[in-house]
């Protein structure tokens, strides 16, 4: 067997070891980006001045299309970035590695939000859970930027 093939192999195999050990029938808490012409409701969220979210808990059903209406009536830039808490904390490290004055574009799970701006994100959720929603600008998700959005 030539070395390129040993290697190769020690890399699929424990990935396909991994994939084949995911027999458990618990499903990750997901969210989507949803359809803005499916939208089942629309939900208000407000940054605060005190590096909070109002609410800081939303309720949305499963397989329910959300419209996040997020306004930052503040002076101060943040984002809006949806995920589980492992996603969040790769987020954090992310953010904290990115060099100062460097700004996150909108994607799929997130929106940049500036300072005295109002954007809206459209999410689906597939599957019962509890996700997170924070913003990690330098400081703010260790000071408490953050809510709960938990799917029934």
């Amino acid at each position: 067997m030539s070395t390129r093939t040993r290697t190769a192999l020690a890399l699929v195999v424990p990935l396909l070891i991994l994939a084949g050990c995911g027999g458990s029938s618990s499903k990750a808490t997901t969210a989507q980006p949803g359809d803005a012409a499916k939208v089942d409701r629309t939900v208000e969220i407000k940054s605060t001045d005190e590096l909070k979210f109002d609410p800081a808990t939303v309720s949305v059903k499963r397989g329910e299309t959300v419209a996040f209406q997020v306004t930052n009536p503040t002076k101060v830039d943040h984002e809006f970035v949806v995920g589980d808490a492992k996603f969040q904390d790769d987020h954090e490290k992310e953010m904290r590695a990115m060099p100062a004055g460097m700004v996150m574009n909108d994607e799929p799970m997130s929106i940049d939000l500036p300072a005295g701006q109002t954007k809206t994100i459209d999410l689906t959720f597939p599957t019962a859970g509890t996700l997170v929603y924070g913003c990690h600008e330098p400081g703010h998700f260790p000071a408490g930027m953050k809510g709960e959005i938990k799917i029934a």
